[in-house]
């Protein structure tokens, strides 16, 4: 356990290699900041997973010089007037849905 709690904490070097282990699916790494959090790489930042989830309260922004690639096999958009589909859908439809929408939060 390292703790700084009034402090920072630095690691510098070539490599650092961050991994856990546990058994089935456990052996998780969680971060929690705050404020900012920033991941940046000057070649290539790469995110793989069963699942990819993001959320966010305001906005998500992905700003590229170069082309966006988009690859899936299905695409479920949502939009502003998204609230009133739900007067034209039986509730039950509805209420499916908005779970669906809910799991990754």
């Amino acid at each position: 356990m390292i703790i700084a709690e009034d402090g920072n904490i630095k690691l510098k070097a070539n490599n650092i290699y961050i991994e856990t282990e546990g058994s089935d699916n456990d052996g998780s790494i969680l971060m929690k900041a705050n404020d900012h959090i920033t991941i940046k790489a000057d070649e290539q930042l790469s995110f793989a997973g069963g699942k990819i989830c993001m959320v966010s309260s305001d906005s998500i922004t992905m700003n590229a010089k170069g082309l966006l690639y988009l690859l899936v096999s299905d695409i479920n958009k949502g939009s502003p007037l998204g609230d009133i589909s739900k007067l034209f859908l039986p509730g039950p439809v509805a209420d499916l849905i908005s779970s669906i929408l809910e799991t990754c939060k």
